[in-house]
């Protein structure tokens, strides 16, 4: 969970509190910054939604994109339709006013993918949806190459990801030891350990380090196996077309690596203000690249010599390994080998299934960590101090509950299959042994075991464990422990968060947070306000083209135009009667033969013959719309005017899709 101002804390704890949200949105190349604010005035921001998971954090809706990131602002002054939004990184704070001042805390940032334009009855709005660093993932393939494969040998987990998080391969990696230049360009992207010294065996002032790309970066994902010691001083500098320009800031947190006395695999991260004048240049030879220069400013003494293993350079991208416990995982050398069409996101999903890690995504990039099922406590609690709107509690039964690794297909093995397997116990007594074989290429028997026994430990860790509705907290992060206390029924379980989705319309009313524990990740969907506009639309585009059918093949058969309202009559008559003769559940096969006496109640009526009449399917629309308008009108769901008018999104899902 994100550190919270204590002042934050307390203020979404209360039983009333102001919201305050802010969006900063800024160009890629930095050149140019927006910001709205809640307490700005006018306040444009009339609805956000923001979705967070484990690996997905899709929100769909109907005939768009999935997005992470749902914005509208309000634009009756037509001053930001006209602008360019898309690319723009969108940087969300959730908070609240507080005893002292306005205070927030920044989830992960978004980018603009698509602006629209809305025009309804009295408003006009700018609608962005923004794709989350995991839908960029989502995107891009392991290999643009069509007819290769991408294979993995000899290397880490954590290098595996770093690879795929961690963005680009250097396009220079130069140390300068007292003006003789040394090229670790190639060692840079290889995972042979220690291979790069970051700082010459003994430094001097102005030795340096140069990092370089053929496009501007951000982050450097600097995998530090040995960590320096000693007493120097480093500073970071960019070549601004003249001069080498110093960085006063280094963003490198939870710990310091931009001195190479931290690590292992850590982000340092640039300010945004570097971009705009940031120029390439040429160093030994090796350019014109943007360059990022760490020089040793002062020197004292060394005892150990600081080494890197792999170092990538990314764009508000980066990876941070968070833990070091020994059963996590991140150190396996997996035989892996995936295919051209796999996404970069299917790829990290299927390395992560050898490890008892996840990752969830902050402002500096993606943070791998060690989910320990065994672990105490909580990140957060939802009781009194912090009630739940709603609470619902899942617990189910692991499936498959043994697991068997295998380093060789049996069906294909005449004989010396490596395997070994891990039973959940406790799973198989309930609901009897299931078993699923994986296959790892070249596994020994003792890996195969750990292997197996991971896998079970993350089904238990990923199984379903229920969810909330609760008033907004501005820290909770994916993975964090939740503890849940209902205030109606007094009882108290505990989840992982795997999907986060937090909600701000001031028009309805709501501001909160949505946390899933457990289970499969949702993929969330407009809320059923948001849907009416689009399924009424629907409803009447297909009624009509229905209708136009009907009239026709009545036509062709010599017949005017019905009464439909007559039709319809007689079909609610033959429902009413269906539903008393079979009582209120009545088996899925029985309303065939409902449609059946459908479409003889209206050839009677009409006088023609069945064939002349809608097709089934024409039937199959008369009835699910009869039954969605019943359910409708007894959930209260029927749409007002002002809601098609308004048509926010938030979550849910439309029962009848």
């Amino acid at each position: 969970m994100r550190t919270l101002h204590a002042d934050l804390t307390t203020a979404q704890k209360a039983a009333s509190a102001t919201p305050y949200v802010s969006l900063v949105f800024t160009s890629r190349d930095r050149a140019t910054t927006r910001t709205y604010l809640t307490t700005s005035s006018p306040n444009r921001i009339v609805h956000i939604q923001q979705s967070e998971g484990a690996t997905n954090d899709h929100i769909s809706a109907p005939g768009e994109q999935p997005f992470a990131v749902l914005i509208r602002l309000r634009d009756n002054d037509n001053a930001l339709g006209v602008l360019e939004w898309r690319g723009y990184r969108v940087d969300i704070g959730w908070g609240f006013n507080t005893g002292s001042g306005n205070r927030d805390s920044l989830g992960p940032p978004v980018f603009v993918r698509t602006q629209r334009r809305v025009s309804i009855a009295g408003q006009i709005y700018l609608e962005l949806q923004c794709i989350s660093l995991w839908g960029l993932l989502a995107v891009q393939y392991v290999n643009a190459e069509v007819d290769s494969v991408l294979a993995f040998s000899g290397e880490s987990i954590r290098h595996i990801l770093q690879r795929i998080m961690g963005g680009s391969a250097c396009a220079a990696a130069i140390l300068d030891d007292g003006g003789a230049f040394t090229d670790y360009t190639t060692e840079a992207d290889n995972s042979t350990a220690d291979n790069v010294f970051m700082l010459p065996a003994v430094p001097a002032v102005n030795d340096a380090f140069y990092f370089g790309s053929s496009t501007r970066f951000n982050t450097i994902s600097i995998d530090l196996t040995t960590v320096g010691a000693g007493t120097w001083t480093l500073a970071w500098a960019y070549w601004n077309g003249s001069s080498w320009a110093v960085i006063d800031t280094i963003a490198s947190s939870p710990v310091d690596i931009s001195t190479f006395t931290k690590g292992e695999l850590q982000v340092v991260r640039m300010p945004d203000t570097i971009s705009s004048t940031w120029a390439t240049t040429t160093i030994n030879g090796q350019g014109p690249f943007y360059y990022l220069k760490v020089t040793v400013s002062a020197y004292t003494s060394i005892t150990t010599q600081p080494k890197a293993t792999r170092i990538r350079l990314g764009h508000d991208t980066g990876l941070w390994l968070d833990t070091s416990d020994g059963d996590q995982g991140d150190d396996f050398q997996p035989e892996h080998t995936t295919d051209y069409r796999v996404t970069q996101r299917q790829l990290v999903e299927q390395i992560l299934e050898m490890t008892e890690m996840g990752i969830f995504v902050r402002q500096d990039g993606f943070h791998l960590r060690y989910i320990d099922n065994a672990e105490a406590g909580n990140d957060y609690a939802y009781d009194a101090n912090h009630n739940s709107f709603s609470s619902i509690q899942s617990q189910s039964v692991v499936i498959p509950n043994e697991i068997k690794y295998v380093d060789l297909d049996p069906a294909n093995a005449d004989s010396g299959v490596v395997s070994d397997s891990y039973e959940d116990t406790t799973a198989s007594g309930l609901i009897g042994k299931i078993s699923a074989v994986v296959l790892q290429e070249d596994v020994s028997a003792a890996d195969a075991l750990k292997l197996a026994t991971r896998h079970i430990r993350r089904l238990n860790r990923d199984a379903a464990q229920g969810m909330i509705l609760a008033p907004m907290n501005c820290g909770q992060e994916v993975w964090d422990l939740v503890s849940v206390t209902d205030q109606r029924t007094t009882a108290t379980f505990t989840g992982r968060a795997s999907q986060l989705i937090r909600t701000y319309d001031p028009g309805e009313g709501v501001y909160n947070i949505q946390i899933i524990m457990g289970g499969a990740v949702v993929v969330t969907r407009a809320e059923i306000t948001a849907r009416h506009e689009q399924v009424v639309r629907a409803r009447r585009a297909t009624a009509s083209e229905a209708e136009d059918r009907y009239n026709k093949a009545r036509a062709d058969a010599g017949l005017g135009p019905e009464d439909r309202g007559a039709v319809l009559s007689a079909t609610e008559e033959t429902l009413q009667r269906k539903a008393k003769a079979d009582a209120a559940e009545q088996p899925v096969l029985e309303l065939f033969t409902t449609l059946k006496e459908i479409q003889e109640a209206r050839a009677v009526k009409a006088g023609v013959p069945v064939e002349a009449l809608a097709t089934p399917t024409e039937i199959m629309f008369d009835l699910i719309g009869f039954l969605t308008r019943r359910m409708e009108e007894q959930l209260g769901l029927r749409p007002t005017q002002s809601d098609i008018d308004e048509s926010p999104y938030t979550l849910g899902h439309f029962p009848f899709e």
